[in-house]
């Protein structure tokens, strides 16, 4: 599989574990993993494809334009809409080398970073698909 494309409108807490205020580096889509900027404290897109991009602290909880406040979701769960359908309950949700982008395996990224799995929540008679946000770096030694 590939990168989960998330439709803005549909993607919303739920429940809320850990969260921060930051402000966007530059533009982010509603749930894009993101990373600390160390040089400006905002927070960016984060990448799998090297350590410097990697290190995700949450994701985002709408979107918002360059230099404005967002919501950093550290843990917690996600309604992610229709775009879990595909998965599994209980599948892993993993960084993906495309910045910003969330990727249904740990193929998709060279460094291997869980930011969450696809856990059930109930809607009003039916089950939806939620992203449970659980943020899992993993040390490799070459």
């Amino acid at each position: 599989m590939a990168d989960i494309t998330v439709t803005a409108a549909n993607a919303r807490p739920v429940v809320v574990g850990h969260s921060f205020p930051a402000v966007a580096l530059a533009a982010l889509a509603a749930m894009t993993p993101v990373y600390i900027d160390g040089t400006t404290g905002k927070v960016a897109a984060a990448d799998a494809s090297a350590a410097g991009t990697s290190g995700v602290v949450g994701l985002t909880a709408k979107a918002v334009a360059a230099g404005e406040g967002v919501t950093v979701l550290g843990n917690g769960s996600i309604v992610a809409g229709h775009v879990l359908t595909a998965l599994n309950y209980g599948d892993r949700l993993y960084l993906s080398d495309t910045a910003g982008k969330v990727a249904s395996t740990s193929a998709e990224g060279t460094t291997k970073v869980t930011v969450g799995r696809v856990i059930a929540g109930l809607a009003s008679t039916t089950y939806d698909k939620l992203v449970l946000v659980e943020i899992e770096h993993v040390v490799t030694t070459g």
